[in-house]
């Protein structure tokens, strides 16, 4: 099991970045013969590139970068990963279950929340205060960037500024009351699956402990 532990999921990487790849160039072309190739509409896949970079890094020679990188996709991928599997995406309001663009959604979500998943598994990131705030900084920093993308580009990436598509009621319903407390309820939002994962784990691990000494 130690062994395992110390163990470079390359095999993982290699498989999981391929298939996430070939998805992608599909549904890009997709994208261009259905002439969807808004801003907008393509900011999707730079989210899912930043994750295979971040993939791609984690085995870098700095280790300064590589442990930011293996950070990004242990907290941030878990947390993507479980907002596009749990949220109502546009994909599934807009596409049948089984269509290419919802299957895209689904797997893209699950590939990101198991790559994530076994950072913490094979011991590439230690779950504690630091890696915790290191988390949470990358996240606000795609946050902040995404903001001013969407002031440049008069766009709403993230659905930092409406709900867009994303047909939820009690969203509209925050935003119809005040944009400004509907954008800071959203960053709240991305960053509480981060919160939630280290909470889970800390109580499990406290629970564990404690069963063993009993």
């Amino acid at each position: 099991a130690k062994d395992m532990e110390k163990q470079e999921f390359k095999p993982y990487h290699i498989f999981l970045i391929v298939v996430l790849g070939l998805m992608l160039v599909v549904d890009i072309v997709w994208s261009i013969i259905q002439k969807q190739t808004t801003i907008e509409n393509l900011f999707p896949y730079g989210l899912i590139l930043s994750f295979v970079l971040a993939l791609c890094l984690t085995n870098a020679r700095n280790e300064n970068i590589k442990q930011l990188a293996k950070i990004y996709v242990a907290y941030v991928g878990v947390a993507f990963g479980l907002l596009i599997l749990v949220a109502p995406v546009p994909s599934f309001n807009n596409f049948p279950l089984f269509h290419f663009k919802s299957m895209f959604a689904i797997l893209s979500g699950s590939i990101m929340f198991f790559l994530g998943l076994m950072q913490f598994v094979f011991k590439q990131v230690e779950m504690n205060s630091k890696t915790l705030g290191l988390a949470i900084f990358l996240m606000l920093d795609l946050i902040v960037d995404c903001l001013i993308l969407n002031v440049i580009f008069n766009a709403n990436y993230l659905y930092l500024f409406k709900p867009g598509n994303l047909n939820v009621e009690w969203l509209s319903n925050i935003y119809l009351f005040d944009n400004n407390i509907y954008t800071l309820f959203m960053v709240v939002l991305y960053i509480m699956p981060i919160l939630v994962i280290y909470t889970v784990y800390k109580l499990a691990d406290f629970m564990v402990k404690r069963y063993n000494k009993n």
